[in-house]
């Protein structure tokens, strides 16, 4: 008859080993995150006030109303915030590019009926008072800012 401990010692290391895998993700950063263990970082740290770019139109009165992001680059919303965010980053000429190219399609839409006003701004905001409260920023910086459109 053979040593039954002797052969269960490959059981052993594989279970030894999945315990590792699945405790790894707690020795990480709260930011990293990998399949198929995932450390769900949205929920693993708390998340200061971030900063979120957004374009708005400006309408005859001044008023700021955010655009909707199928008139930004796509009606799919992280594929327009990725496009603002990356001019954003790369800075107030590539923003500024942005906002021309968006505000001369919009008054091409419109037949230049009336002039398109945009600007492209950097904003902080509290998520839990932005969604219960419906707040305002806490912090505004314009990036950049164009007219296209009616006497250009």
């Amino acid at each position: 008859m053979q040593d039954s401990g002797h052969s269960r010692w490959p059981g052993y290391v594989v279970g030894l080993g999945v315990v590792i895998a699945a405790a790894l993700p707690a020795f990480r950063p709260a930011q990293h995150d990998s399949f198929p263990l995932s450390t769900y970082p949205m929920f693993a740290r708390k998340i200061d006030k971030p900063h979120l770019s957004f374009i708005e139109r400006l309408d005859d009165r001044d008023r700021a109303h955010r655009l909707d992001p199928e008139l930004v680059a796509s009606d799919e919303v992280m594929q327009s915030y990725r496009t603002i965010k990356r001019a954003v980053r790369e800075g107030p000429e590539a923003a500024e590019a942005l906002c021309k190219s968006i505000a001369r399609r919009l008054a091409k839409h419109e037949k230049g009926k009336r002039e398109v006003r945009l600007r492209v701004v950097r904003a902080r905001f509290d998520p839990v008072a932005y969604f219960v409260e419906d707040a305002e920023p806490e912090e505004r910086e314009v990036i950049a800012s164009c007219k296209a459109g009616r006497n250009r």
